[in-house]
């Protein structure tokens, strides 16, 4: 696989994130890469909280990237690892919680920067740097 461009871009209409399935709206900062395999060529777009958790819980795919399936494998990992999201069964609520929401939760008080996005910047919730 062949990545052809990977930048972090700012919306001018509504996308949807690869990872989470959340729509990324206009003006919203969002990451676009262009790939090529073979004959097939498509646009990856993921949203920065999705990338963020990428990042801090160092996911990699298996040599071609990671996959909107491996990537919900691994929140739902995380879910059960840290005790959220979760019936009082302790299955994973999808019912309640969208992948998204399950994202952001699972990331504690670090998520990306705005201002800074692209240097792999954490803030807090009040917007300051770690």
């Amino acid at each position: 696989m062949d990545i052809l461009t990977n930048k972090i871009v700012k919306a001018r209409k509504e996308h949807k994130c690869d990872y989470c399935g959340k729509t990324i709206e206009v003006e919203e900062q969002y990451r676009t890469a262009f790939l090529a395999d073979g004959g097939d060529s498509w646009t990856w777009d993921n949203c920065l909280e999705c990338e963020a958790f990428v990042d801090k819980f160092k996911l990699s795919g298996d040599g071609e990237g990671l996959s909107t399936m491996m990537f919900e494998d691994a929140v739902y990992d995380e879910c059960q690892k840290q005790g959220k999201f979760l019936t009082e069964n302790g299955y994973i609520d999808t019912k309640n919680y969208t992948m998204h929401d399950m994202v952001v939760g699972l990331m504690g008080d670090t998520l990306p920067c705005e201002d800074q996005m692209g240097d792999n910047a954490w803030c807090n919730k009040e917007g300051g740097s770690k």
